[in-house]
């Protein structure tokens, strides 16, 4: 706790005040130190008696609700009235409207900031809460007491971030690359044995997270980066990561599916699914039968099928298992067991040549339907479980957990690390950057350029303000200031009308050329370590390619086809569309480069990234008249 924070808790202590509860909802996963502010510049106005924070149920980055609370408890100890409390549902503006549905007699606040949308869902609340107002209860008044924190910046750190606004994702970046110095910037002021005990606390979830997410699009985390996505990794890190590919010691690799999810639970003696949060409350109450399955799938073909034979296969796959294992890794419905069906008749772009059901994790639901944890343990044991009773190859899928990847060591292991390094190099020195540096900076320079010689375009000289406001909204999607606040600044009525156009619709295109080098770069990579990679789950990986490049072939028809149509809305969109896709395959080498697999999933430094070749191109346009 800083000195002005601990003076007033000093200030405060042990004196009883009556007064307004303030409401301070959120995910805070984790609290920094940014939070704590707030919290005690609240607690320092003299109308405030207490403030009640309101933690939102989900997983982030394995961050747990429950260490959310214990490290509260670490920041709070020494600040009376405070209640640090679950929130019921994952909305931080919802838990307010519910908590107030129950609270005592008293008056009440939401917690903001004096501008912006905060202040606007203030007065929404107060509103909906005064007379008159649809949520007003008697003896419980609502009112606005909107604050000003003072902004805590980042100091002292190794990255880019300095004079930044401290953030819990910058946090939980800190946290995946183990780099304590930066991970106690987030908490300035606190005590060095309290961040200590918070990093151990994190560093340990957050590796287990990592485990846990390897082939799920990034878990909890969302989605699954590719390298050229991540604007904390420097030029040396992408060397890191082509000397890694290229050797075949990419740390934790294994292939990418590309099948359909399944949610499983063994629950009152028979396998039941889940595919919404309703049907995971009270434990599964509302799970999915086979028969209900087989209903809710009866007009979509192969997919009820695949569902449904997979279901039954586990069931009896499970059925032998010992009441012990069953107990113990399902839970009768708390536990389900997340993964990926390969079936035939359902493929996206990959055809497996086999049905296959691979066990990802397990995933521990609460009474309310919420993520309590993940874990890969029982999954392990299930496997071991159904070899021992020898019932792993069932009626129409195989039933195995996800292997580790092997990468062969590339044959011009030498040649092509120089080949990818010049690249690289190329990229880096076109800013005159060091290697040190992160690829971030190079797309702030990119659009430093593109900004000033649309500037110029207008004969308008920018201020260095609104320069660094539209890179930020535009290069790395900072939308805190709004287009009509950076209207405002611009003295060229021109000018003015290209930011609004161009932020309208131009900024995804211009993303994609500014991306480019770096995108074909690693897509290139990954063409080049696909073809390494052995042990693919396809059983006939030449027959695969092929059936692919006949797909591609027939997607490529099909969109020329419709866009030839009068009854096509946008066909000029689609054949700029094509061509974008074509030239990607071309830039990685063309359809040499095609096999027959998604990708591959792997760590560096902590963070999960995935590499996909020429998957990436594939994917969009074979799927693009599907969708």
């Amino acid at each position: 706790m800083n000195d002005l924070a601990q003076y007033l808790v000093e200030s405060i202590i042990g004196e009883e005040k009556k007064g307004v509860t303030v409401l301070l909802p959120g995910g805070f996963k984790p609290p920094h130190a940014g939070h704590l502010e707030l919290v005690m510049l609240y607690y320092s106005l003299p109308q405030v008696s207490k403030v009640v924070i309101l933690i939102g149920p989900s997983t982030r980055d394995g961050i747990t609700r429950e260490q959310s609370m214990k490290i509260w408890q670490l920041l709070l100890k020494d600040v009376p009235n405070v209640e640090v409390k679950k929130a019921g549902v994952e909305s931080p503006l919802t838990a307010a409207y519910q908590y107030i549905e129950t609270a005592s007699p008293g008056a009440y606040t939401l917690a903001s900031s004096k501008k912006g949308d905060d202040y606007a869902r203030v007065q929404r609340f107060v509103q909906d809460h005064g007379e008159g107002g649809k949520y007003t209860r008697p003896n419980v008044s609502v009112e606005e007491l909107p604050v000003n924190p003072r902004p805590l910046m980042y100091k002292g750190r190794s990255d880019n971030f300095n004079g930044k606004g401290v953030s819990a994702s910058v946090l939980r970046a800190d946290l995946k690359s183990q780099n304590l110095k930066n991970f106690a910037t987030n908490y300035p002021g606190v005590p060095k044995e309290t961040v200590a005990d918070i990093y151990k606390m994190l560093t340990n979830s957050v590796k287990e997270s990592i485990d846990l997410q390897m082939l799920t699009e990034g878990g909890g985390a969302g989605h699954l980066a590719h390298p050229y996505e991540d604007m904390d990794l420097s030029f040396q890190d992408i060397e890191g990561m082509i000397d890694g590919a290229l050797s075949g010691k990419l740390e934790l690799a294994q292939e990418k599916l590309d099948g359909q999810n399944l949610m499983i639970s063994y629950k009152d003696g028979a396998v039941v699914a889940a595919r919404n949060k309703g049907q995971l409350k009270n434990f599964g109450e509302n799970s999915l039968s086979i028969q209900q399955i087989k209903k809710q799938f009866s007009n979509r073909g192969e997919i009820q099928i695949a569902f449904v034979e997979a279901m039954r296969d586990l069931e009896s796959a499970i059925k032998n298992l010992s009441p012990k294992d069953k107990a113990e890794i399902f839970r009768n419905g708390k536990n389900f067991i997340s993964l990926e069906v390969l079936y035939p008749g359902t493929a996206n772009v990959i055809p497996y040549g086999a049905a296959q059901l691979r066990l990802h994790h397990i995933k521990m639901y609460d009474k309310n339907g919420n993520v309590e944890g993940e874990t890969q343990e029982p999954v392990k044991r299930l496997q071991a479980a159904i070899e021992q009773q020898k019932t792993q190859n069932q009626k129409t899928y195989q039933i195995r957990a996800t292997d580790p990847a092997t990468i062969k060591p590339d044959q011009d292991y030498k040649a092509k690390k120089i080949e990818f390094t010049n690249e690289l190099a190329r990229i880096r020195t076109k800013y005159k950057l060091n290697k040190d540096d992160k690829i971030s900076l190079y797309f702030y320079n990119w659009w430093k350029d593109f900004i000033l010689q649309n500037a110029k375009n207008y004969r308008y000289k920018a201020p260095d303000q609104v320069i660094q406001l539209l890179i930020n909204r535009w290069a790395f999607t900072d939308k805190s200031t709004s287009i009509r606040e950076i209207r405002n600044l611009i003295q060229n009525e021109d000018f003015n009308n290209w930011v609004v156009e161009f932020d309208k619709s131009g900024v995804n295109d211009q993303k994609k050329i500014a991306g480019k080098p770096v995108e074909i770069l690693f897509l290139k990579l990954g063409a080049r370590i696909l073809k390494n990679l052995e042990n693919l789950v396809s059983i006939n990986p030449d027959e695969s390619v092929r059936k692919i490049k006949t797909d591609l072939k027939d997607a490529i028809a099909q969109i020329r086809a419709a866009a030839a149509s009068p009854d096509y809305e946008d066909a000029d969109a689609a054949l700029r569309f094509l061509k974008r896709e074509l030239d990607r395959i071309k830039d990685i080498g063309g359809l040499e480069t095609i096999v027959p697999t998604e990708g591959l999933v792997f760590t560096y430094n902590g963070k999960l990234f995935k590499l996909t070749g020429s998957f990436a191109p594939l994917n969009q346009i074979i799927g693009y008249l599907k969708f």
